[in-house]
């Protein structure tokens, strides 16, 4: 990832390069198992099938620790893992990070990038169909010609953070 350079408005990076397309497949494959799992999957499964999205390389043996749905049954419990319901989309998954007490909603898209982190922060509830987009292109037509690159910029939602239906976060 030599290709990498920072800039005042993001960091560029050459996404079409073998390696971020590699990350970019990787993720497409855990994002369509996670999307096919049955509505009635344990927390288990569900959790493994969303930490197979943003943590592939992880120690498994540590997945099913406290899952979303514990809490319900006992509030003094802190889940480890988001409530995420299908279908759920993202570009990379490698630098999304996502509060354990969050709750994602239907239809959410986040297109992610390998350079900039995409935090969502604690007890945040994202409506569903929203999409928060952490990836640009340069504006003027003849730098996107001549740079053939994207930019990422971080996005972080702190804690706490309602989301309605159908918002887009740039």
């Amino acid at each position: 990832m030599d290709n990498i350079e920072k800039q005042p408005s993001g960091v560029s990076f050459p996404a079409g390069l073998d390696d971020f397309r590699a990350a970019r497949d990787r993720c497409a494959h855990a994002c369509r198992r996670f999307n096919s799992m049955p509505e009635d999957a344990t927390p288990d499964v569900r959790t493994s099938l969303f930490l197979d999205i943003i943590r592939p390389a992880r120690n498994r043996k540590e997945d099913g620790a406290i899952t979303h749905d514990m809490t319900f049954r006992d509030p003094t419990l802190k889940a480890l893992t988001p409530f995420v319901k299908p279908p759920f989309f993202v570009d990379y998954g490698l630098r999304l990070r996502v509060g354990g007490s969050t709750f994602i909603n239907r239809g959410c898209f986040i297109m992610d990038t390998p350079v900039a982190d995409v935090t969502i922060g604690e007890n945040c509830n994202i409506g569903p169909h929203c999409t928060l987009v952490s990836v640009g292109h340069p504006i003027h037509p003849e730098a996107r010609e001549s740079q053939r690159s994207s930019i990422g910029k971080p996005i972080t939602i702190g804690d706490g953070v309602w989301i309605g239906a159908n918002v887009t976060i740039l």
